[in-house]
């Protein structure tokens, strides 16, 4: 069952992010909902056609950031981060409300941090990202993705 924060809920229209990054400052503190694990957690959404380029990145402090990306049908993708930042870009696969979950990667975890989400019809152009921008679609997943099953194929590639 998705989690379904009473006030860390935010919707991002497709529409609206296709004119640029969408920032949402948040935090993780206790009084959160928490996953089956014990981590805080918020949810955030947003809505995607097929085809759509999506990036996604989290930005904490005082821990160590997690997302957990749940697709329209069901698939959930785990996106783990180093001691600051997590972030992934992929092409959707399905259109539909796609879940984005920011917590922590240990229980305990708590603070403030900054969620980027983008859709846009295509990928940027790479010469123009920042320098240490996560690489777009068509590399390898990125280090310390859970294996795929030999019947699954990548959602997305980082």
């Amino acid at each position: 069952m998705p989690v379904r924060p009473a006030l860390a809920v935010l919707l991002l229209l497709a529409a609206g992010c296709a004119r640029g990054p969408v920032e949402t400052a948040g935090a993780l503190e206790p009084g959160d909902e928490t996953l089956a694990t014990g981590e805080l957690v918020d949810a955030h959404e947003v809505d995607v056609e097929p085809g759509q380029w999506v990036r996604v990145e989290v930005e904490a402090e005082g821990f160590a950031p997690y997302l957990i990306l749940h697709s329209p049908d069901g698939v959930q993708t785990d996106v783990p981060g180093g001691a600051r930042a997590a972030a992934t870009a992929f092409v959707a696969p399905v259109a539909g409300r796609w879940e984005v979950l920011v917590t922590s990667s240990a229980p305990g975890g708590a603070g403030p941090y900054r969620l980027v989400v983008e859709v846009a019809d295509a990928p940027p152009d790479l010469d123009r990202l920042p320098p240490g921008h996560p690489a777009l679609p068509g590399g390898p997943l990125p280090p310390g993705h859970p294996e795929l099953g030999p019947e699954e194929e990548p959602m997305w590639t980082v």
